[in-house]
């Protein structure tokens, strides 16, 4: 599910920027909670001598950073859920060992495709004597519908969603990791209060990790359900 990278727009706030926002709580508390009881490990007289920090937005510019590297991470889990089995739903469910679409319209598929692309897709004797190279041609003609569809209404909108779900399973991973340190570090510095409150983090970012852990994964059905109709219908 590809998307043209800017600054920013719809896709980039919703789809990167929110998750950044939510994920980033735990490292922001430590940091605001060690600097308020611990004067002494306030990193800020660092980074004030750093004199090219001064004249850049750096709020935007973390947020930015921050963002990308959620991304990453949910790029990451994406590979393991999808990509290392038989690649996303736009994938697996055009094969002929799958049953959600009827064999009928997977040959129309083949053919629209074929039409429109030049692209041979194989047919399902071919496929059950190369699976993977059959993912391999679909892996391309789906390529092929993103650049041209995910600019439509219905598509953006799912496929949106599909990467507001993705990168809150990335974020969520992170902040549960800084959670469970930010727990460490309330033991090692005998601080009840501390220890307390990442716990309550470390336990709501499990929480957001399962749910968007199953969530991208039915997004990314409900981009296959809608990418591949309007695909078919546009003649």
């Amino acid at each position: 599910m590809t998307h043209k990278m800017k600054l920013y727009n719809k896709y980039l706030f919703t789809a990167r920027y929110l998750p950044t926002v939510v994920c980033i709580v735990p490292i922001l508390f430590i940091y605001f909670y060690l600097v308020a009881q611990y004067p002494l490990y306030d990193p800020g007289s660092y980074f004030a001598k750093m004199h090219y920090f001064i004249d850049v937005p750096v709020s935007v510019v973390l947020l930015y950073f921050s963002s990308t590297i959620i991304r990453m991470i949910g790029k990451w889990l994406e590979d393991i859920v999808f990509h290392r089995k038989d690649g996303l739903p736009t994938t697996y469910l055009m094969l002929f060992s799958s049953t959600h679409f009827p064999a009928s319209f997977k040959q129309q598929y083949r053919a629209r495709v074929k039409q429109k692309y030049d692209l041979e897709l194989l047919d399902q004797a071919s496929e059950q004597m190369n699976k993977a190279e059959a993912v391999k041609l679909l892996n391309i003609a789906t390529r092929y519908l993103a650049t041209a569809y995910n600019t439509n209404e219905q598509v953006e909108r799912h496929n949106t969603w599909y990467g507001f779900s993705r990168n809150m399973a990335g974020g969520s991973f992170i902040s549960l990791g800084v959670s469970l340190i930010g727990v460490a570090t309330g033991i090692g510095l005998h601080d009840k209060p501390l220890i307390v409150w990442m716990t309550i983090l470390t336990l709501f970012y499990t929480g957001v990790l399962l749910v968007h852990l199953q969530g991208f994964r039915k997004r990314a059905v409900d981009y296959a359900n809608t990418i591949i109709p309007i695909f078919m219908r546009d003649v």
